[in-house]
């Protein structure tokens, strides 16, 4: 079947960032499909000014120039979808496909997806990470009626565009059933473990920086520096751990728009360099040798419920690589964690209460080696990328009907 992928942020393993869709796409390439994905290039210093093409793994990659950074401000980033949907829909009208997937957010790129899906005549299948326009609201990016009420309407059009829903968590999965669609046509497919990928390279080490003693224990960071993730919450951590714990080391690995306060809010503390160390992001192919080193695996969010409905890549490493996790919110992940024992759900609020909850777990000798065997069970038994590949396939082909025989198949099937 042929397959047209849309998704505005892609990035392959050689960089920093989200590698969901690549490793999905080569699997389905690998299963017989053929893919075309419509993706940005986002490197602001990119040499290329118009549209290109890239295979990789078999993937037709079609690249567009349109810089991206979530250190930008508002306008810039609304410009930067806007670009991405013309673009799309350019490049998309001259492909031949059985099927389009597309991956949401930004919200706005599922009007290239139903605009394509309609001009061809496809069925449409919808990836749905985040809740849009719900987070922007809470978030309060979002704040006059006509946004609201506009990216709410676009919101019900891609559900209700769409033959299939694929949610990335349950409470995503619940809330778009609450918008109408009918439950048999929402799977849940989170983010997954690729268990092989941790599994290479086991000799390598992590360079670390100066400071930190092949003794210490590690709580690894990776992944965005953003409003939402609250990293801030660590630089608490490492305070409240620097004098009655310095063998224990909080290392960041990561960029983004708070970047410079947390910077600054280390500094303040006087951990910074001593029992906290802020690094540059490093590639997708890099992470699993640092998560080896780390005793304990940290994933923060600040403290609005919303965000409960997240399904972080840095959880599903954390499974891949046999380590234990910690959090600092609820929702579905902290029930993973309590229910299967593999790490913590720290106190969001109480800076020392949490800090005393890392430290007595990482004193206990069999600790990390009893949670981290737990872990990488559960990402086995659950959440392996090739077993969540498979599904996907299986839906994509159901909703496809099959190599070529869906031309006359209409999007709109998910109306309740």
């Amino acid at each position: 079947m042929k397959i047209l992928y849309l998704y505005q942020h892609f990035v392959l393993p050689e960089k920093s960032g989200i590698t969901r869709t690549f490793e999905f796409a080569r699997r389905l390439v690998a299963m017989g499909h053929e893919i075309h994905l419509i993706a940005s290039d986002e490197d602001l210093n990119s040499r290329h000014s118009k549209p290109y093409i890239q295979i990789v793994n078999g993937i037709h990659i079609h690249l567009l120039p349109i810089p991206y950074h979530n250190s930008m401000g508002f306008f810039k980033r609304v410009m930067a979808f806007m670009k991405y949907i013309c673009g799309a829909i350019r490049c998309g009208v001259h492909l031949d496909f059985d099927l389009v997937y597309a991956s949401s957010p930004p919200l706005t790129a599922t009007l290239s997806a139903i605009f394509l899906a309609r001009k061809k005549k496809v069925p449409l299948v919808l990836e749905v990470r985040d809740l849009w326009p719900d987070l922007p609201i809470a978030f309060g990016v979002l704040r006059d009626p006509f946004s609201i009420i506009l990216t709410k309407a676009i919101e019900r059009l891609a559900y209700h565009s769409s033959a299939h829903v694929i949610a990335l968590s349950p409470g995503i999965k619940r809330a778009i059933t609450a918008r109408g669609v009918k439950s048999e046509n929402i799977s849940f497919i989170p983010n997954s473990s690729d268990i092989e990928s941790f599994r290479l390279g086991k000799d390598r080490k992590p360079s670390l920086p100066k400071g930190i003693d092949k003794e210490d224990l590690i709580v690894l960071y990776t992944g965005t520096l953003g409003i939402a993730n609250g990293v801030s919450y660590i630089c608490s951590l490492a305070k409240e751990t620097i004098h009655s714990h310095p063998h224990i080391k909080f290392v960041v690995l990561g960029d983004g728009k708070e970047k410079g306060l947390i910077l600054n809010l280390a500094a303040q503390y006087q951990v910074l360099g001593n029992n906290l160390f802020l690094l540059d992001p490093i590639s997708k192919n890099e992470i699993p040798i640092f998560y080896r080193r780390a005793s304990l695996i940290l994933n923060t969010l600040i403290n609005k419920k919303e965000l409960w409905n997240a399904s972080p890549n840095k959880f599903f490493d954390a499974l891949a690589a046999g380590r234990p996790i910690a959090i600092n919110f609820r929702g579905w992940l902290a029930d993973l964690i309590l229910e299967n024992q593999i790490g913590l759900v720290l106190d969001p609020l109480d800076y020392k209460k949490a800090a005393l909850q890392i430290v007595e777990a990482l004193s206990l000798p069999l600790w990390v080696e009893n949670r981290g065997r737990r872990a990488l069970k559960l990402g086995a038994s659950h959440f392996d990328r090739d077993l969540l590949a498979e599904q996907l396939n299986e839906i994509l082909i159901k909703v496809g009907g099959g190599v070529g025989s869906n031309r006359n198949t209409l999007v709109g099937k998910n109306r309740g």
